[in-house]
Order: C-alpha cells, then structure tokens, then sequence
C-alpha cells in the first residue's frame, strides 16, 4: 500500500500527464479534440484530492500549517500572473482590454467563477478562463478542512469517511440536476465549485477508505480495474454529451484509477515515473497559469500553435525556476522558523515556571 508519507514518483507523472492533456487541448484540440483539456483538469483534481487526505486526514497536520502551505503554494504566482496579464491585456494584447475593479477582486478572490452577476469567467478579453479550476481547488481545500476540524475530536476515524463520502454524492447530485435543469449565474455550471468538485472529494473519499479499510480487502483489487476505470473515464470525455458523463461518472472513474494505480504492472508505473512526465509535473502549477493568454492568442487571433505552446512551456519553466520554487522555500523556511522559534519559546517558558515551582517546593519543604 502506498504510504501518506512517501512521494510516490508516479503521481508526479499524473501530474505532468494531466498538464500535457491540458497543453493539447489548448493549443491542438480546439474542435473535436477540446475535451482532452477538460479531462487533464479533473486529473489535477482527483490528485488534490488523493493528496489532501494524505494531509488532512490520515497525517492531520496542523490547520494554520495547511492554510498557511496552500497559500504559500498557490497565491504568490498567482498575484505575479495577475499583475501580468493586467499589464499584458491593457498594453500588449491585439484588443486592449482592462477589467473593472469588481472582475479584479473577484478574481483574486477566487469567487470569478460566481462574481460579477452575469459575466462568465470565460471573458473572451480577458484570459483568465482557466482560473475556473483554481476556484474550485480553494474552495475544496477549505470545506475539507471544515471536515477535518469536525472530525479530528470524534472517537470514530470513521465520521470524517461519512462526511467525505456525503459531500461526494452530494456533488454527484448536484451534476445531474444541473445537467437536466441548468441554473443561471455567471459562469455555466460544469465549472462552479459544487459540480466540479466531484473528483476531488471522491479522490479524497476512496483514498480515506482505502487507508482504513482491512488490508485483505486492497488485496482483493484487482490489477485490471484502474486501467479499466481510465479507459471509461476516457470514453466518458469522448461521448461527453451523453447524460453529462463526464460531469458525473468520469471523475469518480479517475478518483478510483489515481487511488488503485500501485496496483497495476510495474511497466505502467515506471512509464508514468519517467524524467519528462515528472518535470512536466513538477512545473504544472506555473505550466499551467501562463498558457491561457498564449491559448487566446492562438484561438482568437491564429498564431501558430506550436510556437505559441513552446512559448508557453518556456514562460512556465521561467516562472517555476526563477520565482515560484525559490519564493515558496523561503516561504516555508520562514514560517518553520517561526513555528520552531515560537516552539522554543513556549518550552523555555515552561521549564522556567516548573523550575520555579520547584524551588518553591524545596523552600517549603525546607520551612
């Protein structure tokens, strides 16, 4: 079984497999082949989800650590491709555009998805469409940790499994309705946070179960049943229009795929732990946010897509390597280092009241 303390090298490689799905469904899907992108995304979700139960609930780590990690990992790349593309869309883009201040803030806000009232994140001036996905991502980090603050005092590890296992068929619920009777807002309902989120709760739900359960009963998974499970997932992209499948059965199929994958044959494994797969997922995050604008100028105004994905590849790795990985360690340096200082300081401070304590047992006994 895999462990919630070891990295699982392969993982990486779902990463960087679900950001060149994305890549290509940007840049050479548009058409017949746009859905690859959306598949790529619910990839990115199940592995959140796999990953914040591995934190959340099965190491529990701290909550202002949590909070403080998700932060550090998302908002200072996030601002810098903000300002950027501010900077980019009022000067450099072939229609200058600048977003009003309500656009500004709700997207920094991470609510674009619902704010402003009847504008669609899909702003065909402004090149934040893909920020939908990060939307749904912090709001499920915060309703799992509402889980976990809920359940981390019951006397049961199974009450945190029921409600991840509710809010899991309720997102599923809610899929199926919204397909059969849209509502309205600004943004159509496959990106909003109570339909999309499906793939990240069941991820964090099978991975949940599977640490707890008894081990004869991993045993008996068998080895076909991830690679089945990706191949109707796949399938569930392919015929999307059917019944919304890939709202609601697909990511349930890759929750189940990313979860039981270390059962599959070595092979499969070793191909997905493979260097370029791994630096492509190790990259995802800044890959991933400096595309859009790229995607837009290919889509809207014909550049050459080639040129423009290498392009984006190029910026992504930039961003990674000169301001993303070394902010978020000195990030983390620095709040270890202000947990292990004020660590320090609380234990001084109680060995100097039991020491004083104790000198006044000694005179005490003494008198």
């Amino acid at each position: 079984m895999i462990s919630s303390d070891k990295h699982v090298p392969y993982l990486d490689g779902w990463r960087g497999l679900a950001i060149l799905a994305v890549y290509f469904g940007h840049f050479y899907g548009h058409g017949k082949y746009w859905w690859v992108g959306v598949f790529g995304v619910h990839l990115f979700f199940v592995l959140s989800g796999y990953l914040m139960c591995n934190i959340l609930f099965i190491k529990k780590t701290a909550l202002s650590d949590f909070f403080v990690s998700r932060c550090v990992r998302v908002y200072p790349t996030f601002l810098l491709f903000i300002a950027g593309l501010l900077v980019y869309s009022a000067t450099l883009q072939p229609d200058p555009f600048l977003p009003s201040f309500a656009e500004i803030s709700s997207t920094v806000s991470f609510l674009r998805t619902y704010l402003p009232y009847g504008m669609a994140i899909s702003n065909e001036h402004w090149a934040i469409a893909h920020l939908w996905s990060l939307n749904v991502e912090e709001h499920s980090y915060v309703f799992l940790a509402l889980i976990a603050l809920l359940t981390r005092r019951a006397q049961t590890p199974w009450l945190a499994g029921v409600m991840l296992a509710t809010a899991t068929i309720g997102a599923w619920a809610i899929g199926n309705w919204y397909f059969s009777y849209p509502p309205s807002g600004a943004s159509h309902f496959s990106v909003r946070t109570e339909v999309a989120s499906l793939g990240l709760l069941c991820g964090a739900t099978v991975r949940y179960i599977r640490y707890h359960a008894p081990l004869r009963i991993y045993s008996m998974i068998p080895f076909w049943l991830p690679l089945a499970s990706i191949a109707i997932a796949y399938w569930c992209f392919v015929s999307y229009q059917y019944k919304g499948l890939h709202i609601t059965l697909a990511p349930i199929l890759l929750a189940c795929a990313i979860n039981f994958m270390d059962r599959v044959p070595g092979v499969v494994t070793a191909i997905l732990s493979n260097a370029v797969l791994r630096w492509f997922g190790t990259c995802s995050f800044s890959l991933y946010l400096w595309q859009q604008p790229l995607h837009a100028l290919t889509i809207e105004y014909g550049s050459n897509a080639f040129l423009m994905s290498a392009l984006a590849i190029s910026i992504g790795a930039m961003s990674f390597y000169a301001f993303e990985n070394p902010v978020r360690k000195k990030l983390n340096t620095a709040w270890r280092n202000r947990c292990s200082s004020k660590n320090l300081t609380s234990s001084t401070s109680s060995v100097v009241v039991q020491g004083s304590a104790g000198a006044g047992l000694i005179r005490l006994i003494e008198d």
